[in-house]
């Protein structure tokens, strides 16, 4: 898995995905957030919060199928 930035594209179906966001003029954090994608609009979504505008990145949140 890779990260991939929102600029480059945008998951293709809502669900639970790890991103990474700013939160305040500093800090830099990595969380599992929601996205909902609702046709054309989205929203990424963490503890309540309409996070949309600070997501930068994301990948995928595949459970781990090793050994």
């Amino acid at each position: 898995m890779e990260w991939i930035s929102c600029k480059d594209r945008l998951p293709e179906k809502s669900g639970s995905y790890f991103v990474t966001f700013r939160w305040g003029e500093i800090v830099r954090c990595t969380e599992k957030m929601e996205f909902h994608l609702m046709g054309h609009q989205y929203r990424w979504v963490w503890n309540g919060r309409d996070m949309t505008c600070n997501v930068k990145a994301w990948m995928t949140s595949e459970p781990y199928m090793g050994d």
